[in-house]
């Protein structure tokens, strides 16, 4: 006889039951087991309203600026799930990325990322000196995956745009054990965006989407899923719909 499947109760408070939510697909990732705790999604932003008020195991405080330690200390102290915090490798390089991986580590960040552009002898050096996870952000199919995991990375950030899929299906053929994060869309998106003419709603859902990367095979394992927060198409949706927040928020529950 076939077990009955459960259902985990759910308990809202009055006010914040408006949450994001990530999409279902999430819930079917293998996701990657950290110094015990499961994670299967992750929210992209240094937004602390919505760290607050979304159901992703994790956030990945990743932005376009030089790392700085007030950030991160802000962000990590006001979120109650787990962070991992850029800390460079671009523009951002050598000893500076070590202070930084050391800061955030001493913060309570659970993990550090670094950026594509950054060597294998720094990616090497900071892995030496924090005892948390490095995540290396591979933005090229030909990255040399073997050269980074030798070099210390812990876990792979595939973000190659629309060549995610195929790249992480490659990576996956070659390194069967790799944890893998990635980002990306739902198929949802497109057939959104052709019905809703010249509606900055598209752009939102572009923006808040999570992905479900699967290769020929179905499931990755190791693989999260995750879901990216623009905050400037957050506040462009805000006027495009007039203010309405309830209708924001249902518009986000039906197609995010």
């Amino acid at each position: 006889m076939a077990a009955e499947k459960k259902t985990s109760p759910n308990v809202e408070s009055r006010l914040r039951h408006n949450i994001l939510k990530m999409p279902q697909e999430v819930y079917a990732a293998s996701g990657i087991v950290i110094n015990g705790r499961r994670l299967k999604s992750f929210v992209f932003t240094t937004d602390l309203a919505i760290i607050r008020n979304c159901d992703a195991d994790a956030v990945f405080a990743v932005y376009p600026f030089t790392p700085q330690q007030a950030i991160s200390d802000a962000i990590i102290k006001a979120s109650y799930i787990p962070v991992f915090c850029g800390v460079g490798g671009g523009t951002t390089h050598g000893v500076r990325t070590l202070n930084l991986a050391r800061d955030v580590e001493s913060q309570g960040a659970m993990g550090v990322v670094l950026n594509s552009p950054i060597s294998d002898l720094n990616l090497l050096a900071v892995s030496r000196v924090v005892d948390i996870p490095v995540i290396i952000t591979v933005t090229k199919e030909d990255t040399n995956i073997q050269s980074r995991i030798d070099s210390g990375a812990s876990i792979l950030n595939v973000a190659c745009s629309t060549d995610t899929p195929r790249v992480v299906a490659k990576i996956r053929e070659q390194f069967p054990d790799v944890p893998i994060i990635a980002s990306g869309r739902q198929d949802r998106r497109e057939h959104f965006r052709h019905h809703c003419g010249g509606c900055q709603r598209h752009h939102l859902h572009a923006a808040l989407s999570g992905c479900a990367v699967q290769g020929n095979d179905g499931e990755i394992p190791g693989m999260i899923y995750a879901r990216r927060c623009n905050f400037f198409l957050l506040q462009r949706l805000f006027y495009a719909m007039e203010g309405d927040i309830s209708e924001i928020f249902e518009f986000l529950r039906n197609n995010c």
